[in-house]
């Protein structure tokens, strides 16, 4: 590791991932502290970072794009220091498959240790901040991240989308549970909705069937925020309203916006030809282990 990048971080707890072009090494390090840092250095400007954050919050499009930078996968050694080091990671599904970030190899980094979270990520790329479709969904991309058999993931995904993603806030000793001293955060399910019946596993029908249609209250810190599926604390309608009363400027901006930057498609099709098209040491969209 060069010096002055990650000054005083053992050398057992950097990942140093790097290509052979001097203007795209990347060195990624695991600290003490769960912090992770990306640095990227270029001889002509020397060692300069580029940013930090604290790797609990870190989403796995993330980690892709670091490995992809770097020219080669994550091996099972790093996913071991992921969780040596007590760093989590958190899953996007939906948006990462729609923004095409790759496959997580969800069963390896369950098989490590290493804490997995679950997300919804933004609007502009996932569409839906549905935590039903993430549990599916991460429940799903297990069963392809490994050819091997595995065990039944539904308890794996309700677990990254309370405890997990509680614990990778830092906030896992008051929220995340239903227990004794934690926050009162609750969904109320209606039972007679068609989705749970018959019912036979309350745990694989929330993850597999049920996709937000049967949540009838929700009580965030003991206060009643949806009550008979109607939000309690702000006018529904007058949002709505809100919204379609700027749709019609956003629309014009929006295909003034298209034309002008319309030129640029050809390149950026070109672009992504050739990326698609050039060699690499591991595939783009699915991560074997």
């Amino acid at each position: 590791m060069p010096a002055g990048i990650a000054a005083g971080w053992p050398r057992e707890r950097c990942l140093s991932i790097g290509c052979d072009s001097r203007s795209c090494r990347f060195v990624v390090g695991v600290g003490d502290a769960g912090l992770l840092t990306r640095a990227r250095l270029d001889d002509d400007i020397g060692a300069e970072l580029r940013g930090a954050f604290v790797a609990d919050g870190v989403t796995w499009g993330a980690l892709i794009m670091i490995r992809m930078a770097g020219g080669r996968e994550f091996s099972r050694d790093e996913i071991d220091l992921l969780a040596e080091s007590g760093t989590g990671v958190v899953l996007n599904p939906q948006g990462n498959l729609k923004m095409k970030c790759g496959i997580p190899p969800i069963r390896a980094l369950q098989d490590a240790g290493v804490r997995i979270g679950l997300g919804c990520d933004n609007c502009s790329c996932s569409d839906a901040q549905n935590m039903f479709v993430a549990m599916k969904l991460y429940a799903l991309i297990a069963a392809v991240s490994d050819p091997i058999p595995g065990p039944p993931q539904a308890a794996n995904a309700l677990r990254a989308a309370t405890e997990a993603g509680a614990e990778g806030a830092r906030l896992g000793q008051v929220i995340g549970k239903i227990a004794a001293g934690h926050k009162a955060d609750l969904t109320v399910i209606d039972m007679s909705d068609p989705s749970w019946s018959p019912r036979n596993s309350a745990v694989r029908q929330l993850v597999h069937v049920e996709a937000g249609r049967a949540v009838r209250h929700v009580i965030v810190d003991g206060a009643v925020v949806v009550r008979d599926r109607r939000l309690t604390t702000i006018d529904e309608e007058e949002i709505y309203g809100a919204v379609e009363a700027v749709m019609p400027g956003f629309r014009r901006d929006f295909a003034a916006i298209s034309e002008r930057v319309k030129r640029l498609q050809p390149w950026l099709d070109e672009a992504h030809r050739r990326i698609v098209a050039t060699p690499m040491d591991f595939d783009r969209i699915y991560i074997p282990f």
